[in-house]
């Protein structure tokens, strides 16, 4: 009767079956961890031999730059020692006289390298001198010499001119030399600065010299006079004028 199906208790059954399935579940998740902790160690002793083996490739590539830098050492060493003992017996001239030397084969190596023409060099001085000049007839070019001029120093002298509109000078000492409007150039004497300025040659164009004649001193400015310069000695003096003439 103990042993009869008809008798026993469905809920203990129930609770066996239960019990039965969470020993699976909790066996299953057991194994499961397990298998992680396998694959980490795995990873762990993978990744120790690839940084062992990394340190050892670099411990041999330093140790071959180390050879070859103690090697290059060497070399310099052995060439400082050799030049200092072949120019120990040398005196101060001769040292002077092989340094100047060097110098020179270095810069013919320089000029070798860059390709240095000293034609191209010629031609572009030329070049901006030309460009130069030719900003100084247009007036492009301006020397500032107001800094220089000793304001305090000048002694101011009058005197009067017969000459209308004076339109330039240049001072050569003790000669001044004058231009004006109507065709007027003047030399004056300035030697003494306590006393007025003398005139003491003057010329004068006109008219009369509008054509131009054949012999040189036949001939003169028929319109304004414009700019004047004369030699330091004062025995050359040139003018210009709006004729477009240079006498």
């Amino acid at each position: 009767m103990a042993g009869d199906s008809f008798f026993t208790d469905p809920s203990k059954k129930r609770k066996n079956r239960s019990n039965r399935q969470t020993s699976t579940v909790h066996q299953n998740t057991k194994k499961r961890k397990v298998q992680p902790k396998k694959s980490s160690t795995e990873d762990n002793n993978n990744d120790s031999e690839e940084s062992v083996s990394d340190i050892d490739e670099e411990e041999v590539a330093s140790d071959i730059f180390d050879s070859d830098s103690d090697a290059h050492k060497d070399e310099d060493d052995i060439d400082e020692g050799d030049d200092e003992e072949e120019y120990k017996t040398e005196s101060a001239a001769d040292k002077r006289r092989r340094l100047a030397k060097q110098y020179l084969q270095n810069l013919q190596q320089e000029t070798e390298t860059y390709d240095f023409d000293a034609k191209d060099l010629d031609n572009d001085i030329i070049a901006s001198r030309l460009q130069q000049d030719v900003a100084e007839q247009k007036g492009y070019i301006y020397k500032f010499i107001g800094e220089k001029l000793l304001l305090n120093e000048a002694q101011p002298k009058t005197s009067r001119m017969k000459a209308i509109g004076i339109s330039g000078l240049s001072v050569n000492y003790p000669n001044l030399f004058t231009i004006s409007k109507d065709m007027e150039l003047s030399k004056w004497d300035i030697t003494d600065a306590k006393s007025k300025p003398k005139r003491t040659k003057y010329i004068k164009g006109g008219v009369q010299f509008t054509n131009i004649s054949k012999e040189q001193m036949n001939n003169g400015h028929c319109d304004e006079l414009y700019t004047v310069a004369a030699s330091p000695d004062g025995k050359y003096v040139v003018t210009g004028g709006k004729d477009k003439r240079i006498f």
